[in-house]
């Protein structure tokens, strides 16, 4: 990635919070794609990582009602739920 593109964080906001951005925003990204403006009654989360599950919030967050999430580890999987 060129410098260009980065953008530094505020020294107010905690370090923590800010290494979420990024996942936060592929997965609220992803939504808006897959909804392209249009109503969904049903969407598909391919893994409950730390993107997954913020796609599959930001999913439920856009009043999708049914969204199945696919993780073959039963730890995340418990998570999703």
């Amino acid at each position: 990635m060129s410098a260009g593109r980065l953008r530094a964080l505020p020294d107010s906001l905690d370090i923590r919070v800010g290494a979420l951005v990024e996942p936060l925003a592929n997965g609220v990204h992803a939504v808006a794609l897959g909804l392209a403006g249009f109503r969904a009654s049903s969407a598909a989360v391919i893994g409950a990582g730390t993107i997954g599950l913020v796609t599959l919030q930001s999913a439920l967050l856009n009043a999708i009602p049914s969204v199945a999430v696919i993780e073959p580890q039963e730890a995340r999987r418990d998570r999703a739920r």
